[in-house]
């Protein structure tokens, strides 16, 4: 699952509030995980509006609170993208878990099974659903505090699924979905094994009225080049987030291996896209 959005620096957050983003799927997926073939697909393209007064409303597909269909035992294949401008969420089905087969668009080496994930503007999980025991579950936002300076955020009920009609849940199902294996190579493993040719840290920070960011000090500027990286080259670059509130580091043309310790989370970059949230720090290799 990959997306696109506008770029034009200085008007994207408002163009994306104003809905100028969407998903985009390469098709192949059933060839690295073989369980998701002919499975049912969904998609679940997450926005948000601000209405003001510190009021976001949070959208499935363009629809508040959805009504999702899914018989009990049955397997579907769900798309999940936030593709919304600044929205950080805590995402979380209640009684029902996820079993996480892709992250930003990048396979994973085995499903993982979840029950809550937390997912930041331009990130995107693919994962396959088991239709629980009969009844409905609410898929919601867990309330956590985003910027330092404010009260945390509210929960908010996104979509209610519905489990019902025929079908029977297997106690075998869920072991089918986990003893999954990507089956072919994978970029990652190369760059796992890499030699890392520079090491950079990039420090995010803001101005103390809050209203000017800066990467290493430097406002952004078109017109100059911060950071040039040899063709072919493999790099470790720590990123280190000293405001006080999440913000996404998105890599264009590049894609990341993100390894989490205390903390932290570290990166291997190569060539593709991916964004990850950064909370504190994040260190990753780019090729």
């Amino acid at each position: 699952m990959f997306w696109y959005h506008p770029r034009a620096h200085g008007a994207v957050a408002k163009q994306m509030l104003g809905g100028m983003s969407g998903g985009l799927v390469v098709d192949g997926f059933e060839t690295l995980f073989p369980v998701v073939r002919g499975l049912p697909e969904r998609f679940f393209l997450i926005k948000h509006a601000e209405p003001g007064g510190d009021r976001e409303i949070i959208s499935i597909n363009g629809q508040v609170n959805p009504v999702v269909e899914i018989r009990p035992g049955e397997m579907q294949f769900w798309r999940i993208a936030n593709i919304g401008a600044t929205l950080f969420i805590k995402f979380h089905i209640e009684g029902m878990p996820l079993y996480v087969m892709a992250v930003d668009g990048h396979p994973r080496s085995r499903p993982e099974r979840t029950t809550q994930f937390f997912i930041g503007p331009g990130q995107r999980i693919d994962a396959v659903a088991i239709g629980p025991q009969a009844g409905e579950y609410v898929m919601r936002t867990i309330s956590f505090q985003n910027q330092a300076w404010k009260k945390p955020d509210a929960p908010q009920q996104m979509a209610t699924i519905i489990s019902g009609g025929s079908g029977t849940l297997e106690s075998h199902a869920e072991t089918v979905v986990l003893n999954q294996r990507v089956a072919s190579a994978r970029w990652v493993d190369d760059v796992r094994s890499a030699p890392i040719a520079r090491q950079r840290t990039l420090e995010y920070s803001r101005t103390p009225d809050r209203r000017v960011f800066m990467i290493n000090s430097r406002v952004m500027d078109e017109n100059r080049v911060d950071q040039t990286v040899k063709l072919g080259d493999t790099e470790e670059w720590t990123v280190v987030n000293t405001d006080q509130q999440y913000h996404s580091f998105t890599s264009t043309r590049r894609a990341s291996w993100y390894r989490r310790s205390t903390g932290s989370v570290r990166t291997r970059t190569a060539c593709g896209t991916r964004s990850r949230c950064c909370p504190r720090r994040m260190t990753a290799r780019a090729s």
